[in-house]
């Protein structure tokens, strides 16, 4: 199962890449122009994705929800409305740490999660990889859809692209 998991984080670091070639190739202040969607910029979705990536990873290694809670607010400070280099760096980081941890954990071994809303669940860590990368494809998705609002193409990163690779 160790295996389904890199590959899927793999998919996940590909397709977030996709989408940052394209916005490259995009106008200036592309991502920072409102759009009346579920957030009101590119920027603010280039923000969560990372900042939620970064949150369970800290979750993975042990942090406690609280404290990686407060390390995403963090994080979020060094890259909201940043230009897109500023993210392209940002996930290129977390995702090295991302490998790093999968190199020196067995993702199979079960971790005990305390949220304070949902409560407790214990689940094996790679079942974390699984929800980082389904929740960075959903939001994947939104820009799209933000990109189509705003006259624009989107970009496929459907996994099976990711496959023919």
């Amino acid at each position: 199962m160790n295996a389904q998991a890199h590959r899927l984080y793999d998919y996940h670091v590909w397709a977030n890449n996709k989408v940052f070639a394209h916005l490259n190739a995009q106008e200036e202040g592309l991502l920072t122009r409102q759009v009346t969607s579920v957030f009101s910029s590119i920027a603010e979705v280039l923000t969560h994705i990372y900042t939620a990536d970064i949150t369970w990873l800290n979750v993975m290694q042990g942090k406690n929800f609280n404290e990686s809670v407060e390390i995403k607010t963090e994080k979020s400070k060094q890259v909201a409305g940043a230009p897109l280099a500023v993210y392209q760096e940002a996930y290129q980081e977390i995702a090295q740490n991302f490998r790093q941890f999968f190199a020196a954990n067995d993702l199979s071994r079960p971790i005990e999660i305390e949220h304070r809303r949902f409560g407790k669940l214990v689940c094996p860590l790679e079942d974390l990889v699984f929800h980082v990368a389904n929740h960075g494809t959903y939001h994947r998705g939104n820009i799209t859809a933000m990109l189509r609002q705003l006259g624009l193409t989107g970009v496929p990163t459907d996994y099976v692209f990711f496959k023919y690779l």
